[in-house]
């Protein structure tokens, strides 16, 4: 419970106003039992900041993606875990995250989570109605798996910059 009372600090951030500063940047890492949460915060618009969680078991496309949606003015949140994925949607309002289907079944397949699909079920039955979009190196390979389809957006590995920005507009 106390990571999650942490993590919940952590985003009253975004309610901060600062006047004359166009830009707020914050770059925190946590690191709790393989939790690595690494959050960055742009303001420039002056406006809402979408929430977006990138959940890849793999560092280097967290890092990339993440990269990406920052640069766009997006606030960005990272998981690598199932568990850790489940725990940020009960805390938080995430408008949209990018899942990485072939994610290893850890602590959550107690909860019927095996991967990134079963992953996406589950938090659509709890609250999460944003922008789903699956990031696979095997999206060729499931492309005739009907689950797939709940996806708002699929993106084959390896991807260009192009396929994540067209991504979050379409």
């Amino acid at each position: 419970m106390c990571i999650y009372q942490l993590f919940l600090l952590l985003f009253f951030i975004d309610n901060i106003f600062i006047d004359n500063i166009n830009v707020i940047a914050i770059s925190i890492v946590v690191n709790v039992d393989c939790i690595i949460w690494k959050i960055k915060m742009n303001k420039s618009n002056g406006g809402e900041v979408k929430k977006v969680l990138i959940i890849d078991d793999e560092p280097e496309i967290r890092e990339i993606i993440e990269d990406i949606v920052s640069e766009m003015g997006y606030f960005c949140i990272m998981a690598d875990s199932l568990i850790t994925s489940i725990g940020i949607f009960e805390c938080n309002k995430i408008d949209i995250a990018f899942f990485d289907v072939s994610l290893n079944a850890d602590h959550a397949s107690e909860l019927g989570v095996a991967n990134g699909i079963d992953l996406l079920m589950y938090v659509r039955k709890k609250n999460f109605s944003g922008k789903a979009i699956c990031v696979s190196g095997f999206a060729n390979i499931l492309e005739n798996d009907p689950n797939l389809k709940k996806f708002d957006v699929v993106i084959q590995k390896p991807f260009k910059e192009d396929d994540i920005i067209r991504s979050l507009i379409m």
